[in-house]
Protein backbone atom coordinates (compact mmCIF):
# COMPACT_ATOMS: atom_id res chain seq x y z
CA UNK A 1 0.00 0.00 0.00
CA UNK A 2 1.13 2.98 -0.74
CA UNK A 3 1.18 6.12 1.88
CA UNK A 4 1.24 9.43 1.63
CA UNK A 5 4.94 9.44 2.45
CA UNK A 6 5.88 7.21 0.05
CA UNK A 7 4.49 8.78 -2.58
CA UNK A 8 6.10 11.92 -1.53
CA UNK A 9 9.49 10.66 -1.67
CA UNK A 10 9.29 8.89 -5.06
CA UNK A 11 7.84 12.15 -6.21
CA UNK A 12 10.76 14.45 -4.33
CA UNK A 13 13.29 11.69 -5.73
CA UNK A 14 11.93 12.07 -9.63
CA UNK A 15 12.49 15.41 -9.10
CA UNK A 16 16.14 14.75 -7.89
CA UNK A 17 16.99 12.55 -10.44
CA UNK A 18 15.85 14.64 -13.26
CA UNK A 19 17.60 17.84 -12.34
CA UNK A 20 21.07 16.12 -11.04
CA UNK A 21 21.32 14.16 -14.33
CA UNK A 22 19.97 17.24 -16.59
CA UNK A 23 22.77 19.28 -16.84
CA UNK A 24 21.29 21.22 -19.95
CA UNK A 25 20.83 25.35 -19.69
CA UNK A 26 16.89 24.90 -18.80
CA UNK A 27 18.21 22.38 -15.60
CA UNK A 28 20.04 25.08 -14.78
CA UNK A 29 17.55 27.68 -14.18
CA UNK A 30 14.90 25.34 -12.02
CA UNK A 31 15.13 25.00 -8.41
CA UNK A 32 14.05 22.01 -6.30
CA UNK A 33 11.28 22.77 -3.71
CA UNK A 34 10.14 20.31 -1.03
CA UNK A 35 6.76 20.45 0.84
CA UNK A 36 7.66 18.58 4.31
CA UNK A 37 4.08 17.82 5.72
CA UNK A 38 2.92 18.61 8.92
CA UNK A 39 1.05 14.79 9.22
CA UNK A 40 4.19 12.40 9.58
CA UNK A 41 6.81 14.36 11.18
CA UNK A 42 9.87 12.51 11.81
CA UNK A 43 9.75 11.09 8.76
CA UNK A 44 9.24 14.17 6.56
CA UNK A 45 12.80 15.60 8.48
CA UNK A 46 14.85 12.36 7.85
CA UNK A 47 13.88 13.06 4.34
CA UNK A 48 14.83 16.56 4.56
CA UNK A 49 18.21 15.85 6.01
CA UNK A 50 18.93 12.59 3.44
CA UNK A 51 17.75 15.30 0.30
CA UNK A 52 19.04 18.81 1.90
CA UNK A 53 21.99 19.09 -0.75
CA UNK A 54 19.48 19.09 -3.43
CA UNK A 55 16.71 21.18 -2.18
CA UNK A 56 16.57 24.91 -2.50
CA UNK A 57 13.73 25.71 -0.84
CA UNK A 58 11.53 24.07 1.95
CA UNK A 59 7.47 24.95 2.27
CA UNK A 60 6.46 23.06 5.10
CA UNK A 61 2.94 22.79 5.47
CA UNK A 62 2.69 24.35 9.04
CA UNK A 63 -0.82 26.82 9.13
CA UNK A 64 -4.06 26.53 8.26
CA UNK A 65 -6.65 29.58 8.05
CA UNK A 66 -9.51 29.99 9.59
CA UNK A 67 -13.33 31.47 8.51
CA UNK A 68 -12.68 34.65 10.24
CA UNK A 69 -8.90 35.08 8.21
CA UNK A 70 -6.89 34.12 11.72
CA UNK A 71 -4.11 31.19 11.63
CA UNK A 72 -3.80 28.60 12.88
CA UNK A 73 -0.38 26.47 13.92
CA UNK A 74 -1.09 22.70 13.23
CA UNK A 75 0.57 20.16 15.05
CA UNK A 76 4.07 20.03 14.54
CA UNK A 77 4.58 23.12 13.23
CA UNK A 78 7.12 25.55 14.12
CA UNK A 79 9.42 23.13 14.17
CA UNK A 80 13.03 24.63 15.90
CA UNK A 81 14.87 21.88 14.42
CA UNK A 82 13.52 22.13 10.70
CA UNK A 83 14.34 25.61 11.05
CA UNK A 84 17.67 25.32 12.66
CA UNK A 85 18.68 22.66 9.88
CA UNK A 86 16.89 25.19 7.10
CA UNK A 87 18.93 28.07 8.12
CA UNK A 88 22.24 25.84 8.21
CA UNK A 89 21.94 24.71 5.16
CA UNK A 90 21.23 28.47 3.37
CA UNK A 91 17.70 26.65 2.32
CA UNK A 92 15.13 29.03 2.25
CA UNK A 93 11.98 28.53 4.36
CA UNK A 94 8.27 29.49 3.01
CA UNK A 95 6.01 27.99 5.03
CA UNK A 96 2.61 27.21 3.40
CA UNK A 97 -0.81 28.17 4.67
CA UNK A 98 -3.70 25.91 3.35
CA UNK A 99 -7.27 26.64 3.32
CA UNK A 100 -8.03 22.75 3.23
CA UNK A 101 -9.30 22.80 0.04
CA UNK A 102 -12.39 24.98 1.14
CA UNK A 103 -13.39 28.02 -0.57
CA UNK A 104 -15.99 29.18 1.87
CA UNK A 105 -13.31 29.55 4.85
CA UNK A 106 -11.67 32.38 2.73
CA UNK A 107 -14.53 33.99 1.23
CA UNK A 108 -15.51 35.76 4.64
CA UNK A 109 -12.21 37.42 5.49
CA UNK A 110 -11.47 38.21 1.52
CA UNK A 111 -14.58 40.46 1.26
CA UNK A 112 -14.32 42.01 4.52
CA UNK A 113 -11.26 44.92 4.07
CA UNK A 114 -11.01 44.47 8.21
CA UNK A 115 -10.38 41.39 8.57
CA UNK A 116 -8.47 41.11 5.58
CA UNK A 117 -6.27 43.44 6.50
CA UNK A 118 -5.76 41.99 9.87
CA UNK A 119 -4.98 38.48 8.18
CA UNK A 120 -2.25 40.60 6.12
CA UNK A 121 -0.91 41.76 9.55
CA UNK A 122 -0.77 38.09 11.00
CA UNK A 123 0.63 36.77 8.15
CA UNK A 124 3.75 39.51 7.95
CA UNK A 125 4.03 38.93 11.90
CA UNK A 126 4.77 34.83 11.77
CA UNK A 127 6.92 35.55 8.97
CA UNK A 128 8.79 38.35 11.12
CA UNK A 129 8.69 36.45 13.95
CA UNK A 130 10.20 33.02 12.75
CA UNK A 131 12.47 35.09 10.37
CA UNK A 132 10.99 33.15 7.23
CA UNK A 133 12.26 33.89 3.91
CA UNK A 134 8.14 34.39 2.68
CA UNK A 135 4.56 32.43 2.71
CA UNK A 136 2.78 30.23 0.30
CA UNK A 137 -0.75 30.87 0.04
CA UNK A 138 -2.46 27.26 -1.17
CA UNK A 139 -5.59 28.74 -0.87
CA UNK A 140 -7.48 25.98 -3.52
CA UNK A 141 -11.12 25.88 -4.61
CA UNK A 142 -11.63 29.60 -4.27
CA UNK A 143 -14.92 30.68 -5.02
CA UNK A 144 -15.06 32.11 -8.60
CA UNK A 145 -17.15 35.27 -7.34
CA UNK A 146 -14.09 36.08 -4.71
CA UNK A 147 -11.68 36.36 -7.94
CA UNK A 148 -11.56 40.16 -7.91
CA UNK A 149 -11.16 40.45 -3.55
CA UNK A 150 -8.69 37.15 -4.07
CA UNK A 151 -6.62 39.19 -6.54
CA UNK A 152 -6.82 42.41 -4.19
CA UNK A 153 -5.60 40.47 -1.09
CA UNK A 154 -2.77 38.79 -3.03
CA UNK A 155 -1.65 42.37 -4.28
CA UNK A 156 -1.91 43.75 -0.95
CA UNK A 157 -0.09 40.86 0.77
CA UNK A 158 2.54 40.74 -1.96
CA UNK A 159 3.33 44.56 -1.51
CA UNK A 160 3.77 43.99 2.69
CA UNK A 161 5.66 41.05 2.12
CA UNK A 162 8.29 42.59 -0.64
CA UNK A 163 8.61 45.47 1.34
CA UNK A 164 10.36 43.71 4.00
CA UNK A 165 12.02 41.70 1.78
CA UNK A 166 10.05 38.17 1.95
CA UNK A 167 8.80 36.04 -1.19
CA UNK A 168 5.22 35.29 -1.62
CA UNK A 169 4.39 31.89 -3.62
CA UNK A 170 0.75 30.85 -4.26
CA UNK A 171 -0.91 27.98 -4.98
CA UNK A 172 -5.04 27.96 -6.44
Amino acid sequence: KYTPLIVGKLILKLFLVFFIFDSSAEAADKQVSAWLPSWEVEEAIESFEENKDTIDVLSPFWYHINEDGTLEAVKNSEDEKVIELAKENNIPIIPTISNSYDGKKISGFLNDPLRRSENIKNILDKVLEFNYDGIDIDYEGSLSEDIEEFSAYIKELSEVLHAQNRKLTIAV
